[in-house]
């Protein structure tokens, strides 16, 4: 992503007013230093795909999230993590290697559909399947290595949007929408438990196979 989105804004742990963060997509802090230094902003949030962030088993690489820290801590600005496990068009699979090659994880990612709306072509991408106890330990054990760095240093971590289409086939492999939406509260609450000092949060839009939340 090439543009700032916008300012969101988001609850500071243990502050008592809301602040504004640029949303930078997969930006980098530094190609966006002019917005940061407004008094108004008070930091950024940045996407970090999982690929990016293991791109190896239990081989970390943080080095992109502290190049963005330093800078904003020069910049006396936060910095939100969001750790991306989804990605919305049909060429892009950031998810490591071996989570796509190795039996167990079943092909690591079930392909998704978005109806963005009335009018508008669908469109297609890609959602981890963190209804798979397999899958959603390795995401576990990521989120834990980024709370043993991070964890007091970074104003928050966010997982992404909660929104995916699939349907129960072979690709996506024993999805059922219950099992996706205990996937995802199972992250977040151990999003929590191991980040104790920096915000956790977790975008909820809506679920698959719902409309209104109706159930």
């Amino acid at each position: 992503m090439s543009d700032v989105c916008c300012s969101v804004t988001a609850s500071v742990a243990n502050a008592a007013d809301p602040a504004n963060y640029l949303f930078l997509g997969g930006d980098d802090l530094a190609s966006h230093q002019s917005f940061l230094a407004r008094a108004d902003i008070a930091g950024a949030r940045r996407v970090y795909t999982w690929r990016s962030l293991e791109p190896k088993e239990d081989e970390y690489d943080f080095s992109a999230i502290e190049r963005d820290l330093t800078l904003a801590d020069r910049l006396h600005k936060k910095l939100f993590v969001q750790v991306q496990d989804r990605f919305f068009r049909a060429d892009v699979r950031n998810a490591p290697d071996y989570l796509l090659n190795n039996p167990q994880y079943d092909g690591g990612l079930a392909a998704q559909f978005d109806n963005p709306g009335e009018g508008k072509a669908q469109a297609s991408g890609w959602v981890a399947k963190q209804w798979n106890p397999a899958v959603r330990e390795r995401f576990q054990a990521l989120l834990k290595a980024l709370a043993a760095r991070f964890d007091g240093r970074v104003a928050g971590v966010n997982l992404p949007e909660t929104a995916a289409d699939l349907t129960p086939s072979a690709n996506a492999g024993g999805f059922t929408c219950d099992s996706y939406f205990d996937g995802e509260l199972a992250n977040a609450a151990y999003a929590r438990q191991v980040f104790t000092h920096s915000a956790v949060v977790h975008y909820v839009n809506f679920w698959p196979c719902e409309w209104n939340d109706h159930h």
